[in-house]
């Protein structure tokens, strides 16, 4: 499916934040959309002197009935590449 292009508030935020701090590249966007409800998932790839990092920041966005209004959460991880390294290297 494809991505929008404006975002909604909150992961427009977070988005703005985390290319402030860091260099980040876009790897991967999905969006997925059922009754009612969207989420968005963005993975970013940050390389730096300390050890490479995937930051994944999600959103969630809902239509409340009780409320009559659109709800949205938004959140970030960041996991380390070396995490992922070492798993495949085991297997």
């Amino acid at each position: 499916m494809k991505i929008p292009k404006r975002l909604p508030k909150k992961l427009q935020e977070y988005v703005e934040l985390e290319n402030a701090f860091r260099r980040l590249t876009l790897i991967a966007a999905e969006m997925r959309r059922w009754q009612g409800h969207v989420s968005i998932q963005l993975t970013y790839f940050e390389e730096c002197v300390l050890g490479d990092a995937f930051v994944t920041l999600d959103s969630d966005l809902y239509y409340d009935k009780d409320k009559k209004e659109i709800r949205e959460y938004a959140s970030s991880q960041t996991r380390r590449a070396d995490i992922y390294r070492k798993a495949v290297l085991a297997s």
